[in-house]
Formats: C-alpha cells, sequence, structure tokens
C-alpha cells in the first residue's frame, strides 16, 4: 500500500514570534471529555482514534501508537502528551511532542489527531496551541548557537487541517509518497 507523509514546517514569521512557554493554553470546554497525559496503557485508544481518523482522511497510520507513547527512534518518551477522553474511555483527540537534537540543530516535532466526530469544536485549534507551547519551552531549553525548528507531521492533509496549520503560520516543506 502507497500512503503520503506530509511534513510542515513553522515559518520564520511565526519562528520570530515566541510565546511565554509558562502559558500553556487551556482545553476548550469539551463537554463528557476529561483531558490527562497519555500512558502505555492508552495503546488501544491511540490504535482506535487512529484508524476513525485514517478511515476519514485516508493515509495509513503514523507510527500511532509509539510516537505518541515514545518519541520515533528514542529509547525515551516524548516530552509531553495530552489527550481527550471520554467516560467511557474512548480517546477522541490527542498530541505528542518531543525534541531531537544534533550538534547542527534542534527540531521540536509535534503530531496529533482529532477524531471526526468531535472536529469543527476547537480542539484541533487548541491542540496546535498546546503543543507549540510544549515544543517553544523544549527549544528554549537548547543551546541559543543551534538554529531552530519546529516541526509538524501528519499523514493526510485535508483542506481543513491545511487551514488549520496555515493559520498557525506553518508550511507544507514536502509529501514523500511511501510505500
Amino acid at each position: 500500500r502507497r500512503r503520503l507523509l506530509y511534513c510542515l514546517q513553522c515559518s520564520a514569521r511565526y519562528e520570530a514570534h515566541v510565546l511565554d512557554p509558562s502559558i500553556v493554553p487551556a482545553p476548550p470546554h469539551t463537554p463528557r471529555l476529561t483531558w490527562r497525559s497519555l500512558q502505555a496503557a492508552d495503546q488501544d485508544a491511540i490504535t482506535a482514534l487512529s484508524a476513525a481518523c485514517q478511515a476519514a482522511d485516508g493515509g495509513q497510520a503514523l507510527i500511532a501508537v509509539h510516537a505518541y507513547i515514545q518519541a520515533p527512534g528514542a529509547d525515551t518518551p516524548p516530552r509531553a502528551t495530552i489527550g481527550a477522553f471520554d467516560t467511557a474511555g474512548q480517546l477522541f483527540a490527542c498530541a505528542a511532542v518531543w525534541l531531537e537534537q544534533t550538534p547542527e540543530r534542534a527540531q521540536a516535532n509535534i503530531i496529533g489527531q482529532v477524531h471526526p466526530r468531535q472536529r469543527g469544536r476547537g480542539i484541533g485549534a487548541f491542540l496546535l496551541s498546546w503543543s507549540i507551547a510544549q515544543t517553544q519551552a523544549l527549544l528554549a531549553a537548547t543551546p541559543s548557537d543551534r538554529p531552530r525548528a519546529l516541526r509538524l507531521t501528519t499523514e493526510s492533509l485535508t483542506p481543513a487541517a491545511k487551514r488549520l496549520y496555515q493559520r498557525f503560520g506553518f508550511t507544507q516543506q514536502f509529501a514523500e509518497d511511501v510505500m
């Protein structure tokens, strides 16, 4: 099967705008949903959410469980995760952020997804604001002489998602066919 992998990076215009990392946005009012950090026990819920998003948007699940529970290619968990669960334990939205560093560069990464039935309620905008605040705190702790980047990766790029990302200063850097 083929899949497209989209990578977006924050534009220079947005990178120049530094938020106060101590200010973390509050979740939107979401009746019957509780927000908390993701845990290893949430693997099945993350997989179910990824399947629902894939069914609506196409693509294939993006490293579904490991990217949210453990940063890709790392032995440590991501620096921050968040998820919205209903009273039955179903996951309706989640995001994860982590930092990758080399001697040449510091890159903060964002992934996230919102269940198709919960879209259009401000949840995606909250997840992106929350993720940016988390990544800015991560990047602020890196050496100042290193170039810094903020990267968002997604398996599918719907028109609504593209508008949301653009509103936050992200532009598509590349799309890749993976077989």
